[in-house]
């Protein structure tokens, strides 16, 4: 069993600031690890001033972050590598619905129901499955004639994964997230931001006195964690251009010597759809 996913903010300072820079220099992104049901209170905020978009808002700004590039995700399954194929080799990895399009989904993994009626914003538990050619089914809740996405997939050995399940061009697609803690961290309390808000600006995640802990995050970028010295914070997530209605989270608590990634959910161009949520990662294989 894994603990409870709970909904957190987060504090830092000027030292956490310099070392979420250095940790962008040395560790790759996508690491995650801990999972937590949704029971807890969930916050939909509006990106929108008086439901109005600056589009010139939505140019990538030239000094923008580039932890994670796009044409590197696929390499987070589907690997052949032999290692990871060991006989009865399982990944832990958990479901997202990134998808505002659908009320609810039914999770399938390999035939079996993992749950139902996972609402927009919501997580899956973590659960085991085989590395090697998992199946994974979507389907819109209550509707199992025609999957909405069914793929099979390799996972890379010895990671843990949360896949986000979302929509593009009419078509429903995986993007796969990393959620392994660097050794360098793996006692102590961080998080990582992770932007998966359609059409979205560049956004920075701040503390609320306006310290920025993570700058210029782009649509489907995955930032490397960042060490948290406090247990108790809040923080706001604004366009970087300030065009947009901040997103205000008010002040929670995190677990000591535990792990988070915090994401950005919705569509901008729905501004009733656009949400955080802020889920604790597996720490163990």
């Amino acid at each position: 069993m894994f603990p409870d996913e709970k909904y957190m903010t987060l504090k830092s300072n000027d030292d956490d600031i310099k070392f979420a820079f250095l940790s962008y220099l040395d560790f790759n992104r996508g690491c995650p690890c801990q999972h937590m049901n949704t029971d807890s209170e969930e916050t939909t905020h509006s990106l929108f001033e008086n439901n109005k978009l600056n589009f010139s808002s939505l140019v990538p700004q030239p000094n923008a972050l580039q932890t994670l590039p796009e044409s590197n995700l696929e390499n987070n399954i589907n690997s052949n590598s032999n290692y990871d194929f060991l006989p009865n080799s399982t990944s832990p990895i958990r479901i997202l619905n990134a998808c505002p399009y659908v009320d609810a989904i039914d999770v399938y993994i390999d035939n079996s129901i993992i749950q139902t009626k996972l609402g927009f914003g919501e997580s899956t538990p973590y659960t085991h499955a085989p590395v090697y050619n998992s199946k994974i089914t979507i389907y819109k809740s209550g509707d199992n004639t025609k999957p909405l996405l069914e793929n099979a997939l390799n996972f890379l050995g010895k990671k843990i994964y949360t896949l986000a399940i979302f929509e593009e061009n009419n078509k429903f697609h995986i993007f796969p997230i990393i959620d392994d803690i660097p050794s360098n961290l793996r006692y102590s309390l961080s998080i990582k931001f992770v932007n998966l808000l359609a059409y979205s600006p560049l956004l920075t995640l701040a503390l609320e006195d306006g310290k920025p802990l993570f700058q210029y995050v782009k649509y489907k970028e995955i930032t490397n964690y960042f060490l948290l010295p406090d247990e108790e914070c809040c923080f706001n997530i604004y366009d970087n251009n300030y065009n947009l209605k901040s997103i205000k989270h008010p002040s929670t608590l995190f677990e000591p010597n535990n792990h988070y990634t915090i994401f950005i959910l919705g569509d901008v161009t729905m501004p009733n759809s656009i949400r955080t949520a802020i889920y604790k990662d597996n720490k163990n294989y």
